[in-house]
């Protein structure tokens, strides 16, 4: 999506909704949203082929039936972890574990099967390397922020084995941040800016409250004062 068009989104935002005051939730919310129209933009692309494209005149779901089989031949890459997403296996293992999980490890537990053997030898050969690299006490990642149940960075072990990072999408990393280099530890997390936006929502809707208790005290000192005045008339 164009720049222009990003901020043409960010400014309906703003004249529909109440964003937060504060600089740093401010600019947290503005790139999180931003992120979310992105994915939507994508989605509907996506829902639009879907629902429109036919390549040729055979039956659409032979093609995409075979379409299907033929990627997952040529991938080398499969996983163990059925139909839940990584995220979901690293919160289970997080809070297991009382502490994020690393890449590495994840991808280690989510590419191995029942037996305790990798799922083919190009997957082996990369977890060797992510063992051999974790043992070095340099590539240890500081744990300092548990507000993710993944712990990464963008020159962490399982960044130097597995291949480049795809523009906008950091792999096994919940959505929010990016390949940009900005780290989880320098942008707000999903749970701060939806708190940040509670608290300021709250105070909306005190000084509405408040408005409103005026208003009714300024109604009833005026009944107050005309009834006064019908008692001297009598």
């Amino acid at each position: 999506m164009l720049e222009e068009l990003k901020e043409e989104c960010w400014r309906l935002v703003e004249r529909k909704y109440a964003v937060p005051t504060n600089l740093i939730a401010y600019a947290g919310l503005e790139t999180f949203t931003l992120q979310k129209i992105g994915k939507a933009w994508r989605d509907h692309k996506y829902r639009l082929k879907s629902a429109h494209y036919i390549p040729h005149s055979r039956n659409k779901a032979q093609i995409n039936s075979k379409k299907n089989r033929d990627c997952r031949s040529k991938q080398e890459d499969l996983h163990t972890g059925g139909l839940c997403s990584f995220v979901v296996h690293a919160a289970k293992k997080a809070k297991a574990d009382g502490r994020p999980i690393k890449r590495a490890t994840l991808y280690s537990i989510l590419h191995t099967r029942k037996d305790g053997s990798a799922v083919n030898e190009v997957v082996q050969e990369k977890m060797d390397k992510m063992k051999e690299l974790l043992a070095k006490p340099s590539n240890q990642l500081q744990l300092d922020d548990i507000s993710s149940s993944i712990a990464w960075a963008p020159n962490d072990v399982f960044a130097k084995v597995m291949d480049k990072e795809r523009k906008g999408h950091i792999h096994g990393v919940r959505f929010g941040p990016n390949s940009s280099g900005r780290s989880s530890k320098s942008a707000l997390t999903d749970l701060q800016i939806r708190s940040s936006q509670s608290r300021d929502d709250e105070v909306a809707q005190l000084k509405a409250s408040l408005a409103e208790m005026q208003e009714k005290l300024s109604a009833f000192d005026e009944m107050k004062e005309r009834l006064g005045q019908f008692e001297e008339m009598e």
